[in-house]
């Protein structure tokens, strides 16, 4: 039987100028000879937005709390890891397939290559068209929010790459990650440096898959202002920062970094 893919999309802004064409790209990129596949998307309390989204290939479940994307997708990966679904796909509602990119499967593919055989986590970020890999800071930062001291990693790696869009199979989830994409704390960002980070501290460092490509949705920039990230998210995001220092610079190595979700 062919493994079952989850492609995981948390979505925050208007449907139709987002989630939905982004979900339409996505679906030509697929052979649905090659895999069984569901989206799974969280999408905010919104009935005319969940009614829209659903249909045979997409599960959307609310998300009420719309607290930052890390909940969301907890949410999503914990509704995948139920259902037995074996490998994880994480994109988001910004970005689809470039028009170079090779077939979005072709990365289930990779992780079951030669390549990965001996390696202990199966996962890979996947590249996007308009940006080379990117890497672990060791000052924890976010772009634009300059260099912090007091975030500074203490066992931080050069050229550990950022598992952006994130694809894994559901036992290195299990097994590395207890289950969780993001500790709840980090509740905006960050979640993928984390996986980088605690895949090379445990003495594998992650890689990059470059034949499929994702790329910002068109003319992202000229919708109305009240699309962008509010005022709240952007504030989320360099509060996960401290957090997420924090974290790495606690963690130890062989352990699951979400293995303790209270009070952090």
């Amino acid at each position: 039987m062919k493994e079952k893919i989850a492609i995981v999309i948390p979505s925050h802004k208007p449907y139709e100028h987002f989630l939905k064409p982004v979900l339409k790209n996505i679906r030509n990129s697929i052979n649905q000879n090659l895999y069984p596949y569901k989206f799974i998307v969280s999408v905010t309390d919104n009935e005319n937005q969940i009614q829209e989204a659903e249909s045979e290939d997409t599960i959307v479940l609310k998300d009420s709390i719309n607290n930052g994307e890390n909940t969301a997708i907890n949410q999503c990966f914990n509704y995948a890891l139920r259902n037995q679904f074996d490998y994880l796909a994480l994109t988001c509602d910004d970005h689809m397939i470039h028009e170079s990119s090779s077939p979005i499967f072709d990365v289930i593919d990779y992780l079951k290559s030669p390549f990965f055989e001996n390696r202990k986590y199966k996962m890979c970020a996947i590249s996007t068209f308009y940006h080379p890999a990117c890497y672990v800071d060791k000052y924890m930062t976010y772009p634009g929010g300059g260099r912090n001291p007091n975030n500074l990693i203490k066992n931080w790696i050069p050229n550990n790459i950022i598992l952006r869009f994130l694809v894994i199979s559901r036992n290195t989830l299990i097994d590395l990650y207890n289950g969780f994409f993001s500790h709840p704390a980090i509740l905006s960002g960050h979640g993928d440096v984390i996986c980088g980070y605690v895949s090379a501290r445990n003495g594998e460092m992650p890689v990059e898959f470059n034949n499929v490509k994702f790329d910002f949705v068109p003319n992202m920039n000229d919708f109305d202002s009240s699309y962008k990230p509010s005022e709240k998210f952007r504030s989320l995001r360099f509060m996960s920062c401290d957090v997420a220092a924090r974290l790495m610079n606690e963690y130890v190595s062989g352990t699951k970094i979400y293995g303790d979700l209270v009070n952090y």
